[in-house]
C-alpha cells in the first residue's frame, strides 16, 4: 500500500496538484527507509517482469534516436511551482525511477537476440529432378546436383529460401509477404511470378510472368544479416549499393563482372524438358547436360569454348553428345556407362 501511495503521491506532485497534506506525506514517506526500501524493491519486481515480456517485441525503426529523445525530455523537464518546497533530494528519487521505467522499454533491445531460424534442405544428384510445393502453395521444379534451403519457422513478414544449382519458381502471389531467393552471387525478390533460376553454371535469371527484381549480393553479405536481424533483411537488401535489374516477362538477365546484361527470350528450358542454348560455349553447354542427364563429359581443349546455337526437345543424352560432336568436327567414345568423351578429330 505504501509504495501505490508514494506513485500516487508522486504522479500528482508531476502534474502539480499536490497540496500542502499530501506534500508533507510524501516527505515522511521519503524519509522513511521502510518506505523507500519498499518502494525500489517493487520498481525491481517490475523491471524484471517487463524486460522479460518486452523481449518478445521486434526492435522498432529509430529506437535510438526515440530512446535519445525520451531521456532527453526527462532531464529537461521543468518543475512545477511546488518543487520550489519540495528538497531537490527529494526530487532525484522521481528522476530515477522515470529513467528506471524509460529504460525498461528502450535499452534491453540492444542485446535481444532474434529466434533463431529453423531451416529444412532439398537437394537433387546429378541427373536428377524433383517438383515440390511449399507450405504457401509455391511451386519449385529443381534441376539435377541442385538444392533449396527453406524456413520451416516463421519469418515474419518475409518468405525465404536459398538455392544452390537451378531451379524453376511458380510463386504463390502474396503482396505483403515478399518472396526472396538467396544465391551465392544474387538475390531475387519477388511477390508472386514465375521465372527460372541457375546460380552457378551461368548466373541468370529468366522471367516467364510478372516481374522480378535481381540484386548483386555476395553470400556473406545476407548470411549476416540472416544472423542478426532477419526482419531488416529485405530493406538492406533492396537499399544495397549492389548493381540491381527489374525484369519483365520475356527477359533474361545474365550476371558477368558483377553486370547484369539482360535480353529477351522467347524459349522453354529444361523444366519443359528442352534444352536451348543461344551462342554458348561447348564447355558450357555439356556443364548443363551433366546437371540435367547426369552423365559425365570430357571434350578436347581445342573445341572447348566453341560458340554453339542449338535446341534439344526429349533428346537422349548420348543424341545430344552426338550432335555436340558433330557439329564440332569431332567424335564421341563412351568410356563407360555414365562417362563419354568428345574429341577432336
Amino acid at each position: 500500500m505504501t509504495t501505490k501511495e508514494i506513485l500516487t503521491l508522486l504522479e500528482k506532485f508531476k502534474s502539480g496538484k499536490l497540496n500542502n497534506q499530501e506534500l508533507s506525506r510524501l516527505k515522511q514517506l521519503f524519509e522513511s527507509s521502510s518506505a523507500l526500501k519498499d518502494l525500489l524493491q517493487s520498481m525491481q519486481m517490475d523491471y524484471d517482469l517487463l524486460k522479460v515480456q518486452i523481449q518478445e517485441y521486434p526492435i522498432y525503426p529509430n529506437q535510438e534516436k526515440t530512446k535519445n529523445r525520451i531521456l532527453q525530455s526527462i532531464l529537461n523537464q521543468n518543475p512545477h511551482k511546488s518543487t520550489k518546497r519540495f528538497p531537490f533530494h527529494y526530487l532525484g528519487w522521481a528522476l530515477v525511477a522515470s529513467l528506471v521505467i524509460a529504460g525498461i522499454f528502450l535499452y534491453p533491445k540492444k542485446s535481444t537476440k532474434q529466434q533463431e531460424i529453423v531451416w529444412e534442405t532439398i537437394s537433387t544428384l546429378h541427373g536428377e529432378q524433383k517438383h515440390f510445393r511449399l507450405s504457401d502453395s509455391t511451386e519449385i521444379k529443381l534441376n539435377g546436383n541442385s538444392s533449396i534451403t527453406y524456413a520451416k519457422s516463421t519469418t515474419g513478414q518475409l518468405r525465404i529460401v536459398k538455392l544452390q544449382g537451378e531451379a524453376f519458381f511458380d510463386v504463390a502471389k502474396d503482396p505483403q509477404r515478399p518472396f526472396l531467393i538467396l544465391s551465392k552471387d544474387f538475390v531475387t525478390r519477388v511477390v508472386g511470378t514465375s521465372f527460372n533460376i541457375d546460380s552457378d553454371i551461368e548466373k541468370s535469371v529468366e522471367v516467364n510472368s510478372g516481374k522480378v527484381k535481381v540484386f548483386q549480393m555476395d553470400e556473406k553479405t545476407y548470411s549476416t544479416l540472416l544472423n542478426q536481424d532477419f526482419t531488416s533483411l529485405e530493406t538492406q537488401i533492396t537499399q544495397s549499393t549492389g548493381h540491381k535489374v527489374e525484369l519483365n516477362k520475356g527477359e533474361r538477365a545474365v550476371l558477368t563482372n558483377n553486370n547484369w546484361e539482360v535480353k529477351s527470350f522467347t524459349n522453354n528450358n529444361w523444366y519443359n524438358k528442352e534444352l536451348v542454348h543461344f551462342g554458348e560455349k561447348l564447355s558450357t553447354i555439356l556443364k548443363k547436360a551433366y546437371r540435367y542427364y547426369g552423365d559425365s563429359i570430357t571434350v578436347s581443349p581445342e573445341i572447348a569454348n566453341t560458340k554453339t546455337t542449338i535446341t534439344f526437345k526429349r533428346k537422349s543424352i548420348e543424341q545430344v553428345l552426338q550432335t555436340l560432336a558433330e557439329m564440332n568436327n569431332a567424335n564421341l567414345i563412351k568410356k563407360s556407362d555414365q562417362l563419354w568423351e568428345i574429341k577432336k578429330k
